[in-house]
């Protein structure tokens, strides 16, 4: 996790210098990929850019901008979770068995939602709570009696032997938002103006 943390604040470092390179006040950039579209709030875009749309103004290089749209194509690309988390044990799509001609899958994660989150303290992964996921599936289907996930396709486990992974400790949700409002605190007590009492 601390690679990826590293890689991430490199690359959004250099997302930030192109964006003050180019006169931009944002910039927008999704896990695997370069640098797509800067916002322009303060100023317009550079000559040969698209016009800013939305509510974001978001504008980039037009396609005959071709040195500015090789900037965005050589800049690091944003790195992914995925390649970063090495455990077997987090599953993101349970598959379960009605019968002998029966089967099918259910994603029980958040699509597209981001796994890692942090303070400068601590670390939290996002790790779906297979069993709850395997109760909800038996609700919803009467006649789940075999459920299983698979980490690839030789590979079935029952769902009664899925553990939370070593080396994490599972926090409610009550718990990871009191770590970020401590530390949100802290933050702005560091930067706030003293009360008089």
């Amino acid at each position: 996790v601390a690679e990826y943390r590293a890689e991430r604040e490199r690359v959004i470092k250099e997302a930030r210098a192109l964006a003050d390179r180019f006169g931009a006040t944002g910039v927008i950039q999704a896990a695997g990929q370069t640098p797509t579209a800067f916002s322009f709030f303060k100023s317009g875009p550079p000559p040969n850019w698209t016009k800013p749309q939305g509510a974001r103004r978001l504008s980039r290089p037009k396609k005959y901008n071709k040195s500015d749209c090789a900037l965005l194509e050589n800049a690091p690309r944003m790195p992914e979770e995925e390649q970063y988390i090495k455990s077997d044990s987090i599953i993101r799509v349970l598959h379960y068995r009605v019968d002998q001609s029966s089967s099918g899958m259910k994603c029980i994660d958040i699509p597209f939602a981001s796994n890692l989150c942090w303070t400068p303290e601590r670390t939290f992964l996002r790790v779906p709570d297979v069993k709850a996921a395997a109760f909800r599936v038996c609700t919803e289907r009467p006649g789940s009696d075999v459920l299983f996930f698979k980490r690839n396709s030789d590979d079935l486990i029952d769902v009664l032997n899925w553990k939370v992974p070593a080396g994490l400790r599972q926090v409610s949700k009550a718990e990871l938002d009191l770590a970020f409002a401590e530390w949100k605190v802290r933050k702005e007590r560091e930067a706030a103006w003293a009360e008089a009492v």
